[in-house]
C-alpha cells in the first residue's frame, strides 16, 4: 500500500510539449522554466477581448488528467470578467519535473508573484479543488489575495487515505501531507474563506472536507451543494450563483 499510494491518489495525463490546445475560450499559453528539469505550463483563460479584466482567479486543479479536464470551468469566472490562470503540476500535462509537494507549493507562490505584477492583491482570488485546495490554502497564508475558495478539500492526505483504507497506519505511511487543516491555521482571519462540498467524482471526499468546518469563522461560507448526478458541480445553478456573488464582492 505504501508503494501504491501515488497510483491511488494521482492520475496525471502527460502530453507532449508540441501539443496544441484547442480551447473554446480565448487563452494564452506560457511555459515557465524553474530549472533544467522543471518547466511549469500555465494557461491564462481570458474574458472578452474588449474587456478590461476585473481580476484574476488562480485555479489549482484536482488529481486527474491535466488542464484539458478543467478548462471548461474557466467560463464560470471569465463571464464575470475575471482572467483564470490554470497550472499543471509536474508530470501533469506539459509540465515537466518530478512531482514533489514542496516544489508544487513553491511554484504556486511564484505564480502569485506574476499575478501581483498585473493585479492588486484585492483582485486576486485563489481557487483550489481537491488536492489543489491544499496548494491554494498554503498560498493564502501569504495574505496577498482577496479571497480563498476551496472545493471538496481534504483535511490532509493521511486522513483521506485512512477514510478509504482504515486498517493501515497512514499517519506514518503517507508520503504526502497536503494538509488544508495546517494551512488554514496560518491564514489571516480577515480573509474571506469559502468551502464548497459536493460529489464531483474526485477521490477527495466531502466527509473529509466537513472536518475543516470548525477552522473557519462565522463570516466565512461552508456550503454543501446537492448535485444532480447528470451535471458536473460547476454546472449547478446554486454553484454558479455562489461564485457570481463572491466575484461581485471583488
Amino acid at each position: 500500500m505504501y508503494y501504491l499510494q501515488d497510483k491511488i491518489l494521482f492520475h496525471p495525463q502527460t502530453i507532449g510539449s508540441d501539443y496544441s490546445y484547442k480551447f473554446k475560450q480565448l487563452f494564452r499559453e506560457l511555459n515557465i522554466p524553474f530549472s533544467k528539469e522543471d518547466t511549469l505550463n500555465l494557461i491564462q483563460f481570458l474574458p472578452d477581448k474588449n474587456a478590461n479584466p476585473k481580476g484574476v482567479v488562480l485555479f489549482f486543479h484536482g488529481t486527474n488528467g491535466n488542464i484539458e479536464n478543467y478548462a471548461e470551468r474557466a467560463t464560470v469566472f471569465t463571464k464575470q470578467n475575471f482572467e483564470v490562470w490554470m497550472v499543471d503540476y509536474p508530470s501533469f500535462g506539459k509540465s515537466s519535473g518530478l512531482f514533489d509537494e514542496k516544489k508544487i507549493n513553491s511554484q504556486a507562490f511564484e505564480i502569485n508573484k506574476l499575478a501581483l505584477n498585473r493585479f492588486k492583491k484585492e483582485n486576486i482570488i485563489i481557487y483550489g479543488q481537491s488536492i489543489g485546495a491544499s496548494v491554494a490554502a498554503n498560498l493564502a497564508s501569504s495574505g496577498n489575495l482577496a479571497s480563498l475558495i476551496l472545493e471538496n478539500p481534504s483535511y490532509d492526505v493521511p486522513n483521506l487515505l485512512h477514510h478509504y483504507t482504515f486498517v493501515y497506519p497512514w499517519s506514518s505511511m503517507a508520503a504526502y501531507k497536503f494538509s488544508v487543516y495546517d494551512a488554514l491555521s496560518y491564514i489571516d482571519k480577515r480573509l474571506q474563506v469559502t468551502i464548497i462540498t459536493g460529489n464531483n467524482g474526485e477521490l477527495f471526499s466531502s466527509a473529509s472536507a466537513k472536518k475543516l468546518k470548525p477552522m473557519i469563522d462565522s463570516n466565512d461560507v461552508f456550503i454543501n451543494i446537492r448535485k444532480n448526478k447528470a451535471n458536473a458541480l460547476y454546472n449547478e445553478m446554486e454553484y454558479q450563483k455562489l461564485i457570481g456573488d463572491l466575484l461581485q464582492k471583488n
